[in-house]
């Protein structure tokens, strides 16, 4: 059965509200509500956070509502991949025209070991590895998404996309958002963001994506090189395609390790 939170409606006059660990639990079945945060919120007690939302296309699985932080914390979110072999991680797995604003991840990790994955996949390597992309608050916003007023510090690993705060970001609005997350990504790792990228497809419309107002400062490291493909590091976003994305008014001073010589490295 859905979960019963004690207070809201899950409307927007009168939003769910969100006291404690097993509320903010709540949220994933009910996925286009509103939801205001009441409390600093502790997840120590959750070994393996299963992200709220998925995408898979057509099915509707992403996070379609409003969830306002009101200025509070999340602690130690922690992902172990070993258990939820996830295609999009983070606290959200994928949102769709929704909003998330004023939250503050403190402490999140985002690791694990996923070796028998990786081997069954054709690839492996030491420690634990998350495919697809990866952010301490979001593994893929996109449709209008807006990131407002939102943090991360932690450790955030990721395969293909790794971002401080958000994996991948296309066609939505990330503003006023920072991280200092220690970043590690094998394709494309940035401080804030894996890959923002904006689109024209006729299928789902014309949608700009844009950065303002946003800064990292944590590390950002590439892994797996030796002929596995090219790696993007940057100390905001990873990779951004400027056809359909704008970032203004942004700044990074993170610290880039390219470990493998990746050939295509940038300070922002």
């Amino acid at each position: 059965m859905p979960y019963t939170f004690t207070h809201g409606a899950g409307t927007e006059a009168d939003p769910y509200q969100v006291w404690t660990a097993a509320d903010l639990n709540g949220v994933r079945d009910h996925l286009s509500a509103h939801f205001i945060q009441m409390a600093d919120i502790d997840l120590s007690g959750y070994e393996a956070w299963e992200p709220i939302g998925t995408y898979e296309y057509g099915q509707e699985l992403e996070f379609r509502g409003i969830y306002d932080g009101n200025g509070h914390t999340i602690r130690h979110l922690k992902i172990n991949p070993s258990i939820y072999n996830r295609e999009w991680v983070g606290l959200f797995g994928a949102t769709y025209n929704a909003v998330i604003k004023n939250l503050d991840l403190i402490d999140v990790d985002i690791s694990g070991d996923i070796g028998e994955v990786l081997e069954k996949s054709g690839f492996y390597e030491d420690g634990g590895w998350i495919y697809g992309s990866v952010g301490a608050l979001a593994g893929f916003v996109f449709c209008n998404t807006d990131i407002i007023n939102c943090s991360s510090t932690g450790n955030v690993t990721g395969s293909l996309l790794a971002g401080g705060l958000i994996g991948e970001v296309a066609g939505s609005n990330i503003s006023y958002c920072h991280s200092s997350a220690s970043v590690t990504g094998r394709s494309a790792a940035g401080g804030l963001i894996g890959l923002a990228h904006g689109y024209d497809d006729p299928n789902v419309g014309n949608n700009y994506c844009c950065v303002s107002s946003c800064y990292s400062t944590g590390s950002v490291t590439s892994y797996w090189g030796g002929g596995r493909g090219e790696k993007f590091l940057g100390g905001l976003v990873g990779i951004i395609t400027m056809d359909y994305a704008r970032v203004f008014n942004c700044y990074s001073a993170s610290t880039l390790l390219d470990r493998y010589d990746s050939g295509y490295v940038g300070g922002l």
